[in-house]
């Protein structure tokens, strides 16, 4: 927000490295959706929209850990003099508590994307027989 402030009023504007925190909170939400919150604006309306609006937040918290949840709301915190510098998110939860070994992590990564590939083969199935249904 600080950052799109100070393009429409340069006089005596400063942001610091806070602004990452703040896109880093944004690719959090994006990644765990599947989309940046906003998507459906066109670029001068979320210019228009960020400063003036609540932050944005994930749609459904309670279906993320809330670990998760407390830091995606952390990096979106509006004010950037309230917001955590990266240093200080180093301890948060949601980085600190990583779930077992790296070797355990890849298998539970690899499991979730072969359930997504498996899902969006089922979807395409579904899509491609309830359009022959209708032919």
């Amino acid at each position: 927000p600080e950052v799109i402030f100070c393009n429409e009023n340069p006089d005596g504007c400063e942001y610091d490295v806070r602004c990452d925190v703040w896109s880093l909170g944004i690719t959090a939400i994006e990644l765990a959706e599947g989309e940046p919150p906003l998507q459906d604006l066109s670029p001068d309306e979320i210019r228009y929209h960020i400063p003036r609006n609540e932050a944005p937040s994930l749609k459904n918290p309670s279906d993320w850990s809330e670990s998760f949840s407390v830091f995606v709301t952390r990096c979106l915190e509006k004010w950037c003099n309230n917001r955590p510098f990266m240093e200080n998110l180093l301890s948060d939860a949601f980085l600190r508590d990583k779930p077992g070994s790296p070797i355990e992590m890849q298998q539970k990564l690899t499991n979730l994307i072969q359930d997504c590939k498996g899902k969006s083969k089922d979807s395409s199935l579904r899509q491609t027989s309830g359009s022959s249904q209708r032919r």
